[in-house]
């Protein structure tokens, strides 16, 4: 896969790993593009390669009452604005074959969920639209298993495909990030690590998917050590601004947490479980401000990666809280991988 040839992709020759972050779902204009100018804006200033990522509907919740999407078309065409406004990229979930065709002509990457990614047409029909095209592993496959999956693909005429570990199922409740797999699958194509929902710990008997989203930056800067070309989901929070320099937060840092209205302690309380994630955004809506509490600034609009999961409350990334942060880049080394991500040290 080349990075050149994704349409609207910035500095791709930046020599730093590439980013696909936004909401887990499209769930307005407003919500998207704000999303989108603030995830873009830290990007172009660190460099870094950046696709928007929303998905135009959720068809694999575990329950019928959970939030799947506000509408096909309408949510394709806020993809498509966010493309136009910022001139980005975007790539969107696709889950079954008339998906393909209608997704393609809105968004530069069509991606197949990890459930349906040994799916043949679902996927024979994805690469035959042209589209760069990302494979997440699924839950139960190995590394090596992959390979035929981005056969499927490349079998098609289609080279631009990338794989994607979203992590792998331990048990029955949990999930783990074998490292093993990355060089195993970088064989195949080019590697981003999900970052989110590898923290994801499925199946529990509420129908709500839990998570450890305190280890969302451990996940990260551990993917960046074993290789990954890209990483998925990190949310606004993981790249954070401090003194005009960029920042990546320190995974061993206690979060600060900062105080709450009393409406926004509502939308934040145990009494929300269950309830449609969406209607709970409106009292979310003012997180896109920055949060100036000792001298670090987050770039937070609204809860990613674990925002609308299976209709479980937003914030489960850690809205609220604000962390110590640690610079990005700071070295001169590289780290190896296709896009050989720039080393992340600790100053002072």
């Amino acid at each position: 896969m080349e990075l050149e040839r994704i349409h609207k992709l910035k500095n791709a020759d930046s020599n730093n790993f590439f980013l696909l972050a936004g909401p887990c779902a499209i769930e307005g204009e407003d919500m998207a593009l704000r999303i989108a100018e603030e995830i873009a804006s830290i990007a172009d200033k660190l460099k870094i390669p950046y696709v928007f990522k929303g998905s135009f509907k959720k068809a694999n919740r575990s329950r019928v009452d959970s939030f799947t999407g506000i509408g096909d078309l309408k949510a394709l065409k806020i993809l498509r604005k966010v493309s136009e406004t910022f001139e980005l990229p975007t790539v969107t979930d696709i889950h079954e074959i008339s998906d393909a065709e209608k997704a393609a002509e809105y968004v530069d990457i069509l991606q197949i969920p990890a459930f349906l990614v040994r799916q043949t047409d679902l996927v024979v029909a994805a690469a035959n639209t042209g589209r760069t095209i990302n494979l997440k592993k699924g839950q139960f496959m190995s590394p090596e298993s992959m390979k035929h999956a981005v056969k499927k693909v490349t079998d098609s005429g289609n080279e631009q495909v990338m794989i994607t570990d979203r992590g792998t199922m331990f048990g029955y409740q949990d999930m783990v990030v074998d490292f093993r797999g990355i060089p195993t699958m970088k064989q195949f194509a080019p590697v981003v690590l999900d970052v989110t929902h590898s923290l994801q710990q499925p199946n529990q008997a509420s129908g709500v998917t839990g998570g450890r989203p305190a280890l969302i930056s451990t996940m990260a800067r551990a993917g960046i050590a074993a290789g990954v070309d890209g990483i998925r989901d990190p949310g606004a929070r993981w790249l954070s601004h401090a003194g005009g320099r960029y920042h990546l937060p320190q995974s061993g840092d206690r979060p600060q947490q900062r105080g709450h209205t009393a409406r926004e302690r509502h939308h934040h309380g145990a009494g929300n479980r269950g309830r449609r994630p969406h209607r709970l955004h409106e009292g979310l809506r003012r997180r896109g401000q920055l949060d100036r509490r000792a001298g670090l600034a987050l770039v937070d609009p609204l809860p990613m990666g674990f925002g609308v999961e299976d209709g479980h409350r937003p914030g489960g990334c850690g809205i609220g809280g604000t962390r110590r942060a640690r610079p990005l880049g700071a070295g001169g080394g590289h780290l190896p991988g296709v896009l050989a991500a720039r080393d992340i040290r600790t100053r002072g």
